[in-house]
């Protein structure tokens, strides 16, 4: 009962929604407006307590958005999109960010989705507790690999790994104490230096796990080495975690050959599923990993 239960109140929480994904369809049919925006996404500032050799937005630590703007943004999304939409903050570390809290407290005031993207260092078992009672939408937790080795080369912190590890379990053990409504995530970014590791974090969490995964493609400049060289063993590593045929859903276009392919656009995960951005086509359930709704895309795209 309990579960159908839980069932029924996301179909009605899911409404607003529903209502307006039809709204954006009739007006990009017709060309009027008939829909406000539905999600809303806000960077505070680059600082952050991580300087990831793949990221450059450590770098650019001012301005830094003040806490009463933040809160406005709160206000007036609510004020503009009514019901049905979310507020997704990022950074930087949004866990460093002293208008988190205030602006957790005020969404939930005003019953908003609210959710937020961290490094997970600074969650302790403290935090985590005064995050999970605000009942926020989502938390996606950046996770580049399971292995230290790799993880910390690419995410230089002592131990980060471990910590951030520990913050997703401890995450998890809240929402199901609490019975919060929260949506936890881990966001690897797909790179030459991890890509071969990514089999092992999806069995890290297990098979019935609740802790999504939603895989991101590297988009730094083409110089870079973080770029996958070997596209057809990228290609392997995600069909052996899909359960799929080699080849079957991949196919690498060059940026170039993007022009005028309809749908190619990064889609948001709704709640409960999670899938790899930056892709056009239909998602697939991965079979083996079916808990943790981890969806590729029958993709005809690129890492953009």
């Amino acid at each position: 009962m309990g579960n159908l239960s839980r069932k029924a109140r996301r179909c009605i929480q899911g409404m607003p929604y529903l209502r307006k994904e039809l709204a954006r369809r009739i007006s990009i049919r017709t060309g009027k407006v008939l829909v406000a925006p539905t999600t809303y996404y806000v960077i505070f500032s680059g600082r952050c307590n991580l300087a990831c050799p793949f990221c450059t937005i450590h770098t650019a630590v001012e301005p830094i958005l003040p806490d009463e703007v933040m809160l406005r943004i709160v206000r007036q999304a609510a004020e503009l999109s009514g019901s049905g939409f979310s507020i997704s903050l990022s950074g930087g570390e949004p866990m460093i960010y002293p208008a988190l809290y205030p602006a957790l407290e005020l969404a939930q005031k005003l019953g908003i989705d609210f959710g937020f993207t961290t490094n997970g260092l600074a969650l302790t078992r403290a935090n985590v507790q005064r995050v999970v009672a605000y009942n926020p939408f989502n938390i996606n937790v950046s996770i580049e690999s399971a292995d230290a080795k790799i993880n910390e080369a690419l995410r230089p912190f002592p131990n980060g790994t471990k910590r951030s590890l520990d913050a997703v379990d401890w995450l998890s053990e809240e929402k199901e104490r609490t019975g919060s409504r929260l949506s936890l995530i881990v966001k690897p970014t797909i790179m030459e230096q991890n890509y071969r590791s990514l089999p092992d974090l999806v069995r890290h969490f297990g098979k019935h796990s609740k802790v999504q995964i939603n895989f991101q493609p590297y988009v730094g400049p083409r110089e870079q080495p973080f770029w996958v060289k070997d596209l057809a063993r990228l290609a392997e590593v995600f069909c052996g975690i899909a359960g799929a045929p080699a080849g079957r859903l991949f196919h690498y276009r060059q940026p170039a050959d993007l022009r005028g392919i309809p749908g190619l656009h990064e889609q948001s995960s709704p709640p409960g599923q999670s899938q790899l951005p930056g892709f056009a086509g239909t998602q697939t359930q991965l079979r083996h990993w079916p808990a943790l709704d981890v969806h590729l895309s029958q993709w005809r795209g690129a890492f953009l």
